[in-house]
């Protein structure tokens, strides 16, 4: 396994794939199968904030403080914290550009997709 970046424009991918790991298999073991197979799943709990950078929707109308004035986690649909999983995921796959160790290995010239530069690193 291995994070490759570059140091020059930003850019980073995930990372390598293997027979035996998939870095991104949480998303369907921890969100999508759970929803499926158990009804009560279909809501999604954390706070408001986080739903709004995720761009979720969920009720305006409640409150959303504790008595005691600290924020309580709201419901947010299980279909569209599904969907933004899987867009998130998506990206992350998109932005694979060597799949395997072995594709980065083979790769004589190491070159950033974008930038074109040769000065990456490896996590």
């Amino acid at each position: 396994m291995a994070f490759i970046y570059c140091n020059d424009c930003g850019w980073s991918q995930d990372d390598f794939w293997s027979e035996n790991y998939y870095p991104n298999t949480e998303v369907i073991t921890r969100v999508l199968l759970p929803g499926i197979l158990d009804t009560s799943k279909r809501k999604v709990e954390m706070y408001e904030d986080e739903a709004e950078r995720m761009g979720l929707p969920y009720e305006e109308e409640e409150d959303h403080m504790s008595e005691n004035g600290e924020p309580k986690e709201i419901e947010i649909d299980f279909r569209a914290y599904v969907g933004y999983e899987l867009m998130r995921l998506a990206k992350k796959v998109m932005q694979q550009y060597w799949i395997t160790a072995k594709d980065f290995e083979n790769d004589i010239s190491k070159r950033c997709p974008v930038c074109n530069s040769a000065n990456l690193g490896v996590d």
